[in-house]
C-alpha cells in the first residue's frame, strides 16, 4: 500500500490483523498517532510507516511487536523519546526512526537488540551520551546517529562493531578523543565523525582500516600530527581533515594513497613542505592545503597530476617560484596560490591551463610582466593578480578572455596605456586596475562592457578625459576613476548610468561646472568630486538624490550660496562641502538632516548667524563651520547634539557668550572656538564634558575667572586659553588634569600664585602662564613634571628663588623666566638640563655668580642672563658651548677678563658684555668668531689696543667698544668690516 495518496489517519481495523506478517504504508500523506491497538499484530516481521506524516509519540506498546524484524518509522513528525521497550525486539534486525524530532536520550535498552544489523537515528534531536554498550551490537553494519545534540565521547566499546561498514555520527557536539579501538573497525568503508567538538591526535591505529573509501574527521578540535599509517589506506577516495588544529607537517606516507581522489587538510596549522611523493597520487581531483602554515615551493611533481581539477594553497607561507610543469595540468578548473610569499615571474606555461576557469595568484610578490600566454585562457571566468609587484603592460589581447567576468590586477606597478581591446570582455561584471601606474587616456572601448558593474581605475596616472562612452554602462553600480590626473569636464552622459550607486571622480583635474545631468542617479548612495578644479553653483537637480548618503564637493572652486533644497537629502551621513567659496547665509533647512553624522563648511565665506536648526542634528559626530564669516551668538541648540564629538567654530566673528548648554555634549572631544569675539565668563558646566581631549579658546575676549569644574576634564590634553582678559589665580583643580600636556594660558590678566598642585601634571609638556600678573614662588613641585620641554613664566611678578628642582626637567629645551623679580643664586642645578637650547632669565633681581654647571648645556643656542645684578667672572667652560647663537650678559656686575675659552665659539652671532665690569684686554683670539654680526663690549673696564684680528669678523653690523679705557690706534683691518651700520668705539688717544 505504499507509493499512493492515502491520507487521514491509520486506521485501526487495519491493526486487528493477528496474523499479519507485513505492512507497508511508506510514502502516503497519513497523518495522526500510531493507533494503540498495533500491539494486536502478533505475527508482524515487517513495519514500514516511513515517508508520511505521522506524528506523537511512538507507543509503549511497539515492544510487544517481539516478532519484528524491520520497523521503518522514518521520514515522519515523531517526538518524544525512543520507548524502553523497545529493547524487546530481539528479533530486529533494521531500525530506522531517521528524520523525525525525537528527543531524550538514546535509551541503553536499544543495546540490547543483538540482531541488529542497521541502526539510524540520524536528524533528530537526541541529547546525552552514546550509550556506552552500544559494542553489544556486534552484528551492526550501519549506524546513523549524524545530525542530533549529542554529547559526551565516543565510547571504547565502538571497536567491538566488527561488522560494521558505515559509521555516521557526523553533526553533534561529540567530545573527547577518537579511542584507539576504531583501528578494529577494519570492515569499514565510510566513517564520518565530522562537525563534533572532538579533541586530541588522530590515533595511530586509524592506519588499520584497509578498505576504508570514505573519511571525514573534518571541522573538530583535533591537534598534533596526521599519523603516518594514513599511508596505509590504500583503498581510500575521500579524506577530509581540514578545519582542526593539526600541526606537523604533511606525512610523506600520503604519496602511497594512489586512489585518492579528494585530499582536504585545509584550516589547520599544518606546517613544513608539501611532500614531492604528492605527484604520485595520480587519481587526486580535488587538493585542499589552504589555511595553513605551509612553507617551502610548490613541488615541481605536482605536474604529473593530470586529472587534477581544483589545486587550493593559498594562505600559506610558500616562497620560490610557480613551477612550469603546472601547465601539464590541463584539466585544471580553479587554481588558488593567492596570498603566499611567491616571488617569482607568472610561467608561460600557465598559457596550457585551456579549461581553467578560476585563478587566484593575488597578495604575493609575483614579479615580471604578465605574460601574453594568459590570454588564451579563454574559459576564464575570474582572474585575481592583485597585490604584487607586477610591472610592464597589460597584455594587448586581454580583450581575448571574452568569458572573463571578474578582472582584478589592482595593486601592482604595471604601466602604459590601458589597451583598447578590453572592451570585447562583455561578460566583465568587475574590472579593478586601480593603484598601478597606468597612463594614457581611457579607451572609449570601455563603453562596449555592458554587464560591467563595479569599475576601479582609481590611483593611477590616467589623463585625458572621461570618454562620453562611459554612458553606455547602464548597470554600473559603482565607479572610481578618483587619484589620477584626468581633466576636462564631467561628461553628461555621465547621467545615463541610473544603476550607480557610488561615483568617485574625486582628486583629478577635472573643470567646468558639475553636470546636471547627474540629478538623474536616483541610486546615487555616494558622490565624491572633491579635490578637482570644479567651478559655479551646486546645481539644483541634486535634490533628486534622495538616496544620498555621502556628499564629497570640498577643495574646488564652487561659489554662490548652500541652496534651501539641501534639507531634501535626508538620507545624508556625510556633507563635505569645506574649503570653497561658498558665500551666503547657512540655510535652516539644514536642520532636516536629521542622520546627517558629519557636516564640513570649514574654509569659505559663509556669513550670518548659524540657524537654531542646527541643534536638530542629533546625530551628528562632527560639526565643522571654522574659517568663515559667521557672525552672531553660538546657538543655544547646539546643546542638544549629545552625539557630538568634535565642534570646530573657530577663525569666526562670533560674539556673545558660551552657551551653558555646550555642558551637555557629554561626547565632545575636540572643541574649537578660538579667534572669534566670544566674550562673557567660560560657563561652569564646561566641566561636565568628561571626554574633552582638546580646548581651544584663544584670541576671544573672555573674561572671569577660570572655574574649578576644569579639573573634572581628566581626559583632557590640549588648553589653549591664552589672549583673553581671564582674571583672578588659577583654580588648584588644573593638578586634577593628569593626561594634560599642553597648558597655554598665556597673555591673560591672572594673578596670584601658581598653584604646587601644578607638579601633579606629569605629562604636561608645554607650560606656558606668560604675559599674566602672577606673583609668589615658583613652586619647588614644577620638578616633578618631567616631560616638560618648554616653560615660560616671563612677563609677570614672580619673586623668590629659582628652585633647585628645575633641574630635573631633563627634557626641557626651552625655559622663559624674564622680566619678573626672581632673586637669589642660579641654581646649579641648571646644569643638569642637557637638552635645553634656550635658557631666558634676564630682566630679574638675580644675584651670585654664573654658574659653572652652565657649560653643561651643550645643546644651548640662546643664553640671555642680562639685566641683573650678577658677579663674579664668566666661567671658562662656557666654552664648551658649540652651538650657542646668542650670549646676553649686559647690564650685570660681571668683572675679571674676557675668557679665551668664549672666542671658541664659532657659531655666535650675538655677543653682548656691555655695561659690567669687565678688564683686561680684547682677546686676539676674538676674530674666531666669524659669524658675529653684533657684538657689544662697551661700558666696561677694558684696556688695551683693539687687535687687529678685528678685520675678520666681516659679518659685523653692529660694533659698540666705547666706554672703556682702550688705547692706540684703530686698526686698519676695520675697513673689512663692509656691512657695518651701527660703531662705537670712543678709543682713548
Amino acid at each position: 500500500m505504499e507509493n499512493n495518496r492515502f491520507n487521514g489517519e491509520i486506521p485501526e481495523a487495519l491493526l486487528e490483523l493477528p496474523s499479519l506478517i507485513e505492512l507497508y504504508l511508506s510514502d502516503n500523506e497519513l497523518i495522526g498517532e500510531i493507533p494503540k491497538n498495533i500491539e494486536n499484530l502478533k505475527s508482524i516481521e515487517v513495519l514500514k510507516f516511513d515517508k508520511n506524516m505521522l506524528s506523537g509519540c511512538i507507543p509503549e506498546c511497539i515492544g510487544k511487536l517481539v516478532n519484528l524484524k524491520r520497523l521503518y518509522l522514518n521520514q515522519n513528525h515523531f517526538i518524544g523519546s525512543i520507548p524502553k521497550t523497545i529493547g524487546n525486539l530481539r528479533n530486529l534486525r533494521r531500525l530506522w526512526l531517521n528524520n523525525n524530532s525525537l528527543s531524550q536520550n538514546i535509551p541503553t535498552e536499544i543495546c540490547q537488540l543483538s540482531e541488529l544489523k542497521k541502526l539510524r537515528l540520524d536528524h533528530n534531536e537526541f541529547i546525552g551520551f552514546i550509550p556506552e554498550n552500544i559494542g553489544n551490537l556486534t552484528n551492526l553494519r550501519v549506524i546513523g546517529l549524524n545530525n542530533n545534540k549529542l554529547t559526551g565521547s565516543i565510547p571504547e566499546s565502538i571497536g567491538n562493531l566488527k561488522n560494521l561498514y558505515l559509521m555516521h555520527l557526523d553533526n553533534n557536539y561529540i567530545d573527547g578523543s577518537i579511542p584507539e579501538s576504531i583501528g578494529e573497525l577494519q570492515k569499514l568503508i565510510g566513517l564520518y565523525l565530522n562537525n563534533n567538538s572532538l579533541k586530541g591526535s588522530i590515533p595511530d591505529s586509524i592506519g588499520k582500516l584497509e578498505n576504508i573509501l570514505q573519511l571525514r574527521l573534518d571541522n573538530n578540535q583535533l591537534s598534533g600530527l596526521i599519523p603516518e599509517s594514513i599511508g596505509n589506506l590504500s583503498n581510500l577516495i575521500i579524506l577530509i581533515l581540514n578545519i582542526n588544529q593539526l600541526t606537523g607537517p604533511i606525512p610523506n606516507s600520503i604519496g602511497n594513497l594512489k586512489k585518492l581522489v579528494e585530499l582536504w587538510i585545509s584550516n589547520n596549522r599544518i606546517k613544513g613542505t608539501i611532500p614531492v611523493r604528492i605527484g604520485e597520487m595520480e587519481s587526486l581531483k580535488y587538493i585542499h592545503l589552504e589555511n595553513n602554515e605551509i612553507e617551502g615551493n610548490i613541488p615541481y611533481e605536482i605536474g604529473q597530476l593530470k586529472l587534477l581539477n581544483g589545486l587550493y594553497l593559498n594562505n600559506n607561507q610558500l616562497t620560490g617560484k610557480i613551477p612550469d610543469s603546472i601547465g601539464n595540468l590541463e584539466q585544471l578548473s580553479e587554481l588558488w596560490i593567492n596570498f603566499n610569499h611567491i616571488t617569482s615571474h607568472i610561467p608561460k606555461t600557465i598559457g596550457n591551463l585551456k579549461e581553467i576557469k578560476i585563478l587566484h595568484l593575488e597578495d604575493n610578490q609575483l614579479c615580471g610582466n604578465i605574460p601574453d600566454e594568459i590570454t588564451n585562457l579563454t574559459s576564464l571566468t575570474g582572474l585575481y593578480i592583485r597585490n604584487n609587484l607586477l610591472i610592464g603592460k597589460l597584455p594587448e589581447n586581454i580583450g581575448n578572455l571574452i568569458n572573463l567576468q571578474e578582472l582584478r590586477v589592482d595593486t601592482n606597478m604595471l604601466d602604459g596605456e590601458i589597451p583598447s581591446s578590453i572592451g570585447n570582455m562583455r561578460n566583465l561584471t568587475l574590472l579593478c586596475l586601480n593603484v598601478n601606474k597606468f597612463s594614457g587616456s581611457i579607451p572609449s572601448s570601455i563603453g562596449n562592457m555592458t554587464s560591467l558593474l563595479r569599475l576601479w581605475l582609481n590611483n593611477n596616472m590616467l589623463s585625458g578625459k572621461i570618454p562620453s562612452s562611459i554612458g553606455n554602462l547602464s548597470n554600473l553600480t559603482l565607479l572610481r576613476l578618483d587619484n589620477n590626473q584626468l581633466t576636462g569636464t564631467i561628461p553628461e552622459t555621465i547621467g545615463n548610468l541610473k544603476n550607480l550607486t557610488g561615483l568617485l571622480i574625486n582628486i583629478n583635474k577635472l573643470k567646468g561646472t558639475i553636470p546636471q545631468s547627474i540629478g538623474n542617479l536616483c541610486n546615487l548612495e555616494r558622490l565624491w568630486l572633491n579635490v578637482n578644479q570644479l567651478e559655479g553653483r551646486i546645481p539644483d537637480n541634486f535634490a533628486m538624490l534622495k538616496n544620498l548618503k555621502i556628499l564629497h564637493l570640498e577643495n574646488n572652486q564652487l561659489n554662490g550660496t548652500i541652496p534651501q533644497w539641501i534639507g531634501c537629502l535626508n538620507k545624508l551621513i556625510g556633507l563635505y562641502i569645506h574649503n570653497n567659496q561658498l558665500s551666503g547665509k547657512l540655510p535652516s533647512s539644514i536642520g532636516q538632516l536629521i542622520n546627517l553624522t558629519e557636516f564640513r563648511v570649514d574654509n569659505n565665506q559663509l556669513c550670518g548667524e548659524i540657524p537654531d536648526s542646527i541643534g536638530n542634528l542629533v546625530n551628528l559626530n562632527g560639526l565643522l563651520l571654522n574659517i568663515n564669516k559667521f557672525e552672531g551668538s553660538i546657538p543655544s541648540t547646539i546643546g542638544n547634539l549629545a552625539s557630538l564629538n568634535r565642534l570646530w567654530l573657530n577663525f569666526n566673528q562670533l560674539s556673545g557668550i558660551i552657551p551653558n548648554t555646550i555642558g551637555k555634549l557629554k561626547n565632545l572631544r575636540l572643541l574649537h572656538l578660538e579667534e572669534n569675539q566670544l566674550s562673557g565668563r567660560i560657563p561652569k558646566e564646561i566641566g561636565e564634558l568628561k571626554n574633552l581631549v582638546e580646548l581651544y579658546l584663544r584670541n576671544n575676549q573672555l573674561t572671569g575667572v577660570i572655574p574649578k569644574s576644569i579639573g573634572n576634564l581628566s581626559e583632557l590634553v590640549i588648553i589653549s586659553m591664552q589672549n583673553n582678559k581671564f582674571i583672578g589665580p588659577l583654580p588648584d583643580t588644573l593638578g586634577k588634569l593628569e593626561n594634560l600636556t599642553e597648558l597655554r594660558l598665556d597673555n591673560n590678566e591672572i594673578d596670584g600664585n601658581i598653584p604646587s598642585t601644578i607638579g601633579d601634571l606629569k605629562k604636561l609638556n608645554g607650560l606656558l602662564l606668560n604675559i599674566n600678573h602672577l606673583n609668589g614662588e615658583i613652586p619647588e613641585s614644577i620638578g616633578h613634571m618631567k616631560n616638560l620641554n618648554r616653560l615660560w613664566l616671563n612677563l609677570n611678578q614672580l619673586h623668590g628663588e629659582i628652585p633647585s628642582s628645575i633641574g630635573k626637567l631633563k627634557n626641557l629645551n626651552l625655559i622663559r623666566l624674564d622680566n619678573n623679580q626672581l632673586s637669589g643664586n642660579i641654581p646649579n642645578t641648571i646644569g643638569d638640563l642637557e637638552n635645553l637650547t634656550a635658557l631666558l632669565i634676564n630682566l630679574n633681581c638675580l644675584d651670585g655668580t654664573i654658574p659653572e654647571s652652565i657649560g653643561n648645556l651643550q645643546n644651548l643656542e640662546r643664553l640671555w642672563l642680562n639685566n641683573n645684578y650678577l658677579h663674579g667672572k664668566i666661567p671658562n667652560n662656557i666654552g664648551s658651548l658649540n652651538k650657542l647663537t646668542l650670549l646676553h650678559v649686559e647690564n650685570n656686575q660681571i668683572s675679571g677678563n674676557i675668557p679665551l675659552a668664549l672666542c671658541q665659539l664659532k657659531t655666535l652671532i650675538g655677543l653682548y658684555l656691555n655695561n659690567n665690569k669687565l678688564e683686561g684686554s680684547i682677546p686676539c683670539s676674538i676674530g674666531n668668531l666669524i659669524n658675529l654680526t653684533h657684538l657689544r663690549l662697551d661700558s666696561n673696564l677694558l684696556n688695551g689696543q683693539i687687535p687687529d684680528s678685528i678685520g675678520y669678523l666681516i659679518n659685523l653690523s653692529l660694533l659698540f667698544l666705547c666706554n672703556n679705557q682702550i688705547i692706540g690706534p684703530i686698526p686698519d683691518s676695520i675697513e673689512n668690516l663692509t656691512k657695518l651700520s651701527q660703531i662705537n668705539l670712543e678709543i682713548v688717544d
